[in-house]
């Protein structure tokens, strides 16, 4: 019967655990457990028994509830984050608290925590920003999109990743990045190392990845010279960054665009300026049309 009873006790105990996960909850309510039972019709020895294997339960499940809150806020500890917005045609030159040095293109969402706390420096970015990373072997800095952690320890490289844009960029000027990219179409993620003078292009709708090299110094001459500057570039290319430049949208023939190279740079140039450019190099034409520019 004696063994019955500590049974008994146990099985509460353990229901009471799985029920509530607050440990002070489960506290009180073991205390109410515990007054029932050393009020009730059971023997006074066996009452004391089944009242101490409450109270050590409880104050094992107290301890444990302690040390947990104690555990979590030494290993994740509380970072303020700062975001930031820039404007059309703008650049804005932030730097963050290890060193690290970003300019963001225009029309583009960064968020940072004020300060480092963690073993990894996070930050994410909706739009065009260009990292020159202060190298910390001991926390990687890691640069978080829709679907893409680019992860690194000290380079300089450049992200393009506007939310409606169907694809993602990756641009590295010096050292080495690796890239994650992950989707719930995709069985695992994909991983893919950048060397310098590499772009890498992930394609948000089928989970593609393209790798191409080209001259990054000249690719990425917006971030030293406050402009933009196409060499010899496509279409597919240029026009999703003068849309965000210049805040605007601007719709052109996909078919038969890539093989069409333009070169032009933006210093003071209108975006109808911009546009007559483009047009004079190529067998295009633009019309406005509810607030839409199009080529045809």
């Amino acid at each position: 019967m004696e063994n019955e009873l500590d049974k008994m006790a146990w099985l509460k105990y353990m229901r009471f655990k799985s029920e509530e996960t607050d440990s002070e909850a489960v506290y009180r309510r073991l205390w109410t457990r515990i007054q029932e039972n050393t009020s009730s019709d059971l023997p006074r020895a066996k009452s004391r028994k089944v009242f101490l294997i409450y109270r050590i339960a409880a104050v094992m499940l107290l301890l444990l509830g302690i040390s947990g809150l104690y555990f979590l806020s030494q290993d994740f500890p509380h970072e303020e984050l700062i975001v930031l917005e820039s404007g059309s045609m703008s650049i804005r030159t932030i730097e963050l608290s290890d060193g690290t040095i970003v300019k963001m293109g225009a029309n583009s969402k960064f968020s940072y925590p004020k300060e480092f706390k963690k073993n990894v420096r996070r930050v994410e970015v909706d739009g065009q920003c260009f990292f020159q990373v202060k190298k910390d072997t001991e926390r990687p800095f890691v640069v978080s999109m829709e679907n893409i952690d680019v992860t690194v320890l000290g380079t300089q490289f450049e992200v393009f990743s506007y939310g409606p844009e169907e694809k993602t960029e990756v641009t590295l000027l010096s050292g080495k990045v690796q890239i994650n990219a992950f989707s719930d179409w995709l069985a695992e993620k994909q991983t893919v190392v950048l060397h310098p003078d590499q772009k890498m292009v992930f394609n948000k709708k089928d989970g593609s990845i393209d790798v191409e090299e080209i001259d990054a110094g000249k690719y990425l001459s917006w971030q030293k010279s406050g402009i933009l500057s196409f060499e010899n570039e496509s279409l597919a290319v240029i026009i999703p960054r003068l849309e965000q430049w210049f805040g605007c949208k601007i719709v052109y023939p996909e078919t038969g665009s890539d093989n069409l190279r333009v070169t032009v740079k933006i210093k003071t140039e209108t975006l109808e300026e911009t546009l007559n450019i483009i047009s004079l190099t190529t067998k295009y034409k633009y019309v406005y049309t509810d607030g839409i520019y199009k080529f045809y």
